[in-house]
């Protein structure tokens, strides 16, 4: 799968160029992105402009349609992982959820049941453990995307079964309370 990875070419997945194990740490090769991440823009402006948020959560979604269609799930979208440069999104660490899946695997003998990604933008499916999808990452950038609308993630809690369980009995949070000039 990091093979995989390191083969994406696509205007909004930041490129792993190399990949390996030193001293028993795994290692990726990127290149440095100057510009902030989405989180770092949140951090400082909560919400953003409604054309400003759509148009990075349509180039975040054509990065990950591109990956799934090649068999290729990132397991941890967040605006941690989301970089921003002259105007474009750049998908970062495809590689690394998958590394850290494999690393485990092979320490554990089995990734069953294994949860490796953010609980505030992990899919229920995901944070349960189940096997997941292309959805899974969709339902993540949804999430985002509430976030860079309302200024907050949907669901949020002190645990992560406590944000789980949000996501599993709780309806959707209506955004136009948060934001009511989104239709």
């Amino acid at each position: 799968e990091i093979e995989i990875a390191a083969a994406l070419t696509h205007p909004h997945i930041l490129p792993l160029y190399d990949s390996g194990e030193a001293a028993g740490l795994v290692y990726y090769v990127m290149p440095f992105v100057e510009g902030p991440s989405l989180r770092d823009r949140l951090d400082a402006e909560q919400r953003l402009p409604v054309a400003e948020a759509l148009e990075i959560a349509r180039q975040v979604v054509g990065a990950l349609s591109y990956a799934h269609r090649r068999g290729l799930v990132h397991r941890d979208i967040k605006p941690e992982n989301i970089l921003l440069y002259e105007g474009a999104a750049l998908v970062a660490d495809f590689g690394i959820a998958l590394g850290l899946r494999s690393a485990r695997a092979a320490s554990l003998g089995d990734d069953a049941g294994s949860v490796i990604g953010t609980p505030v933008y992990m899919s229920p499916e995901q944070a349960m453990g189940d096997p997941v999808d292309g959805r899974s990452d969709v339902y993540s950038a949804g999430c985002m995307l509430y976030e860079m609308l309302a200024g907050a993630p949907p669901y949020v809690g002190e645990t992560p079964m406590e944000i789980t369980a949000q996501k599993l009995v709780d309806p959707l949070p209506p955004l136009r309370p948060r934001r009511p000039e989104v239709s």
